[in-house]
């Protein structure tokens, strides 16, 4: 079966069989998504790992990605071997999104008892994944990621790391990486 889409905006089927670029060699997407509100509760995945005999689990309270206005609004609050993860912000906004663009993200959250903060830029998407990305976390010691590992973790204190993801030309690398120990 072959689909067409009518774009709302200018009331043109935009055929399967069309190229969606513009002159400039840009892609945009043929059509807008219509989601509006994307939402999980209360989801769980339990697994053993054979080779270290350990049971992991992993429970998504919430997910929820939705448009409001122009943003796209993130929230999340999970737990991962009992260990909480959570992030608030933005991904950007839908209208950079469907034109191919570069949209600005920022998120900031947990890592069980470590701040988190990601902030960057996402776009265009097509043809290769264009990225940059800057992370931070901190914490009072490492020992806080023990749990996440499933080992036991030295009282290393004052954890302040940085670096930068970057994607581009079909890679993934990470720059300007700085781990500081107080």
């Amino acid at each position: 079966m072959n689909w067409a889409f009518k774009d709302s905006a200018l009331g043109e089927e935009v055929a399967p069989d069309q190229k969606s670029e513009t002159s400039a060699g840009s892609f945009v997407f043929p059509f807008k998504p219509f989601i509006r509100n994307f939402e999980i509760r209360d989801l769980a995945f339990a697994f053993r790992d054979t080779l270290s005999d350990k049971d992991i689990s992993a429970e998504i309270n919430t997910l929820k990605i939705f448009v409001d206005g122009p943003n796209i609004p993130l929230s999340f609050a999970a737990l991962y071997n009992g260990v909480p993860i959570e992030l608030t912000g933005t991904l950007g906004r839908i209208e950079d999104l469907h034109l191919n663009q570069k949209t600005f993200i920022s998120l900031q959250g947990k890592l069980n008892e470590a701040e988190l903060a990601i902030h960057g830029s996402l776009g265009p998407l097509v043809p290769q994944p264009i990225a940059k990305i800057d992370l931070r976390i901190q914490a009072e010691t490492i020992a806080t990621f023990g749990p996440l590992a499933g080992v036991t973790l030295p009282d290393l204190r004052g954890l302040d790391l940085s670096m930068t993801a970057v994607a581009g030309d079909g890679q993934l690398a990470v720059d300007d990486v700085k781990i500081v120990l107080n």
